[in-house]
């Protein structure tokens, strides 16, 4: 598992986009998505073409549990956004992985969100 560095300005798309959630659970949800995520060459049809549109100049864009991450070739996050709805078949089941994702961090505890 390689290292995976946060930059400060994923940091705060994590913030306005996902929830304010705190450093640590942000850089554990980053981690997860560079070595769990799905790349361009792991899709077919239009999944496949949006990956590749944005894989460019040595960036790779990963998508995981509902969002789409860039990573440049130095292991870091550049930034992240929702994915469009080709890759969520249903909001629920969207909500549903941000739900169970935060639940194993114990963020659900502190901070209630009910959608």
């Amino acid at each position: 598992m390689k290292k995976v560095i946060l930059s400060k300005h994923c940091k705060k798309r994590i913030d306005e986009r996902v929830y304010n959630i705190n450093k640590r659970v942000a850089k554990k949800l980053v981690y997860e998505a560079f070595n769990n995520g799905i790349t361009f060459d792991k899709t077919s049809g239009k999944k496949k073409l949006f990956l590749k549109r944005k894989t460019k100049d040595r960036c790779i864009a990963k998508f995981y549990k509902g969002w789409i991450y860039i990573f440049d070739y130095k292991n870091t996050c550049v930034t992240l956004y929702e994915a469009p709805s080709i890759f969520v078949k249903s909001k629920y089941k969207f909500i549903n992985a941000i739900r169970s994702f935060w639940g194993i961090y114990g963020i659900w505890k502190k901070k209630a969100l009910w959608w």
